[in-house]
């Protein structure tokens, strides 16, 4: 029953963009697409989809085709995944007893994403919102470390995934400053802060994407690893918020580019 709601949402999310979603003058950002197969849709959990990354074999290899990647890649199909709203992105109007959603986007090349798998280094012309919607860490090991001066101490060794939803590149204009972020229309009725949002994907090229992140440890941080970035290159069929009891709140959901 979410997932149709979902998918009326979507229906109307294109329309209701314009009023959240204008980059400039005429120009309106609407990284939007149908579900190709409403039938098929899969409703993942967010420990779903990291599993879903790593049995994709992984970034493109030095011999590999383009072609022969995205026939790899390519091959998951359309999904809805909910991640929980942190607090900081519900405001509450005590006044009024309404809440909002409002989430800020980051640029996925940031974190080692590139809209083609041969670029090397980021576009500066465009700006590629990106949301995370799932994380893992896992301890893997312990040693002991020193640094320059002689100083020990005990350093933990992590390995993380962390899996982001890539949305269209944003073009970057002269004396226009971008923020993209998610929000909805304010609601009433809630009894805590236990939502979260739902996003359905429809996956296109260059579909996924893997760069890799090592951390030094230091006295203050002692701990090393490095964190798989897994970036799901995705256009937006809905986007719903729903509660603790799974139901959807009836509420307007929208991307904008926040442009200033």
């Amino acid at each position: 029953m979410r997932i149709l709601i979902t998918l009326i949402i979507a229906s109307i999310l294109t329309a209701c963009a314009s009023q959240g979603g204008v980059a400039g003058k005429n120009q309106i950002y609407a990284p939007f697409a149908e579900v190709k197969s409403p039938s098929s849709l899969r409703a993942i959990s967010p420990a779903e989809l990291i599993s879903i990354a790593k049995s994709l074999g992984g970034a493109q290899g030095k011999f590999e085709t383009n072609e022969a990647y995205f026939k790899r890649v390519g091959k998951v199909g359309d999904f809805e995944v909910c991640k929980k709203i942190s607090d900081a992105n519900l405001k509450f109007d005590q006044a009024t007893g309404m809440t909002s959603y409002n989430e800020y986007l980051y640029d996925a090349q940031i974190a080692g994403y590139r809209d083609s798998p041969s670029d090397i280094v980021s576009n500066v012309d465009v700006l590629i919102p990106a949301v995370d919607v799932a994380f893992n860490s896992e301890k893997v090991g312990q040693y002991e470390g020193q640094n320059a001066f002689g100083a020990t101490a005990s350093v933990e060794v992590f390995s993380a995934d962390s899996v982001h939803l890539v949305f269209d590149p944003i073009p970057k204009k002269p004396l226009l400053f971008l923020n993209p972020f998610l929000f909805s229309d304010p609601w009433s009725g809630a009894k805590d802060g236990n939502y979260s949002i739902c996003i359905t994907s429809v996956p296109v090229a260059p579909y996924y994407m893997e760069s890799v992140r090592g951390g030094s440890p230091t006295l203050s941080n002692p701990n090393d690893g490095v964190v798989y970035h897994r970036f799901f290159r995705v256009k937006i069929a809905g986007m719903s918020i729903v509660d603790s009891q799974g139901k959807v709140v009836p509420v307007r959901v929208g991307i904008s580019p926040g442009a200033m």
